[in-house]
């Protein structure tokens, strides 16, 4: 269930207006990726860098959807993304080997969050870049796979998530506004698990 913030813009009950305000973009492009990809339910699908906020967002509302997710992360975060309902596998050296035994049915789709370098691994595990897409990468589409940034209807995915009785986007870490530049660095460093929010 939805309830209204001044202004009009929906909030999940029982979710605090902090971890919401970490809903709006990570939400949005979990379900705009899911939908581009033409993913359904029965099918699996590898998520790169799935640990972070939008990468959290995409494996509960996939597994809430019935696709299978394998999700790549840092040995740290295997068991939370594990407790999401994903296939942990650690990135790096290996992957199409791990990725293998974790889908031995193979993989129909994939989604690179985020993950330097990783582009062709992933085109080479699922076999057509054209059910390959970033979100951080435009070099994608000169490999032939697809990229997504244009946002889409965040009300329709945030009733999506909200619907989910289990779904959840953790505050990993809190900074205030003051040390917004050391937020930036912590993000950009990636291992997180869920959402880095600035606070006033």
């Amino acid at each position: 269930m939805l309830v209204e913030l001044q202004g009009g813009d929906p909030v999940p009950e029982g979710v605090s207006v902090e971890e919401s305000a970490g809903w709006g973009a990570a939400v949005e492009t979990a379900v705009r990726v899911l939908d581009q990809l033409w993913l359904s339910a029965g099918q699996t699908v590898l998520v790169s860098g799935a640990s972070g906020s939008v990468g959290t967002a995409v494996v509960q509302i996939a597994v809430g959807r019935g696709i299978s997710v394998v999700g790549t992360a840092s040995v740290r975060n295997q068991d939370y993304l594990a407790s999401l309902g994903a296939i942990p596998v650690v990135y790096g050296d290996g992957l199409a080997a791990r990725v293998a035994a974790a889908a031995p049915s193979g993989i129909d789709g994939a989604l690179h969050i985020s993950g330097d370098g990783v582009l062709p691994e992933l085109i080479e595990i699922v076999g057509d870049p054209s059910r390959v897409l970033s979100i951080s990468d435009f070099a994608a589409l000169e490999l032939g796979a697809q990229a997504s940034a244009a946002a889409s209807d965040h009300r329709k995915a945030w009733a999506e998530a909200a619907a989910l009785p289990a779904f959840r986007l953790p505050v990993e870490r809190r900074f205030t506004l003051a040390e917004a530049g050391a937020a930036q660095e912590h993000s950009a460093a990636g291992h997180a698990a869920g959402k880095t929010v600035i606070l006033p």
